[in-house]
């Protein structure tokens, strides 16, 4: 008997049950590839049900069939500004598998739902295990490449410095999330995800399996935070990894070393609770932060891809 035929359906809102099927077929991508197919932000997104902008564009297995791959492009929880941009990831366990063309069709619909959207730019993330960028990125309006560097060292860090007579604390919920926020966003202004956190992003955090307040180290001062470690332990890798998961040093204070104390505070917080290696991830451009994680005995363990898709210039 021939194989059913791959049916597309178009771009649509991600409605409870696509949702479900989309975040199971990530799943499963995630335990077959030992990576995860879908990043953190849609993938709350979807659990969510709500917030930010979101549709599916999904290929299935014959009509009506099993999902086999998705396209799920997110907007901005607050649009602002000229340039709107959406992220588009590809999500399949066997990306590898499904023809590059498929994939491009998935990648195509997905951008035009975004730019009904009001949609200005996406960011088009490389499909783990699936076909390059170049494959699936619509040529007609392909721009620029970004670079996301996943930086690892073990632990413990042999040599700790102390923060220099500004005291780190532990994140209280429920009364640090105000101030959290607002610094990290002066301090990572103009940056296109985490420059823009809200406090109900905060708040959908503090829900995960992970969060503990233990790890999410503040620094203080009389005019309040400046800056911030938040780390996180995946239970489930081998060794047991810790995350540098966010990290900033508020402007007003810039130029006191406080970065690396933030850091090496978070790698101590990290191994005490039982990490073997710590990761973070940093923009490749971004010189300062690589020779800030560099000096900390971090190495390059892999680099992840995107590209920049300039909707408004889609025929």
């Amino acid at each position: 008997m021939d194989a059913a035929p791959m049916v597309l359906e178009p771009f649509a809102e991600a409605t409870p049950s696509l949702s479900e099927e989309t975040l199971a077929l990530a799943a499963r991508g995630t335990d077959a590839m030992g990576g995860a197919v879908l990043s953190e932000g849609p993938r709350l997104r979807l659990q969510a049900g709500s917030g930010a902008p979101c549709g599916i564009s999904a290929v299935r297995t014959g009509t009506g069939g099993p999902l086999v791959g998705a396209a799920v492009g997110v907007g901005p929880p607050e649009p602002g500004g000229p340039d709107v941009v959406w992220t588009v990831e590809v999500v399949s366990p066997a990306a590898s598998g499904l023809p590059p063309s498929v994939v491009a069709r998935l990648v195509a619909d997905a951008c035009a739902g975004a730019c009904r959207h009001g949609a200005t730019t996406a960011m088009l993330w490389q499909p783990v295990g699936g076909p390059p960028l170049e494959a699936i990125a619509p040529a007609s309006f392909r721009s620029t490449e970004r670079r996301l560097v996943e930086l690892r060292r073990t632990l413990p860090v042999p040599e700790v410095r102390r923060s220099p007579g500004v005291p780190v604390r532990a994140f209280r919920p429920g009364s640090d999330e105000a101030s959290w926020v607002a610094a990290n966003n002066r301090a990572f202004a103009g940056h296109p995800e985490q420059g823009n956190w809200t406090v109900d992003q905060v708040r959908s955090r503090e829900q995960e399996a992970w969060f503990d307040p233990q790890g999410f180290l503040v620094l203080e001062d009389g005019d309040g935070i400046g800056g911030a470690c938040w780390t996180k332990i995946h239970p489930d890798s081998a060794p047991p990894l810790g995350e540098i998961y966010v990290i900033f040093v508020d402007p007003r204070l810039h130029g006191r070393g406080l970065g690396r104390a933030l850091l090496d505070a978070g790698l101590t917080s990290l191994h005490d609770r039982g990490a073997h290696v710590a990761m973070l991830h940093v923009e490749a451009d971004n010189e300062p932060a690589l020779a800030l994680y560099r000096s900390a005995g971090f190495a390059v363990h892999h680099v992840q891809r995107a590209l920049r898709i300039d909707l408004a210039s889609e025929p």
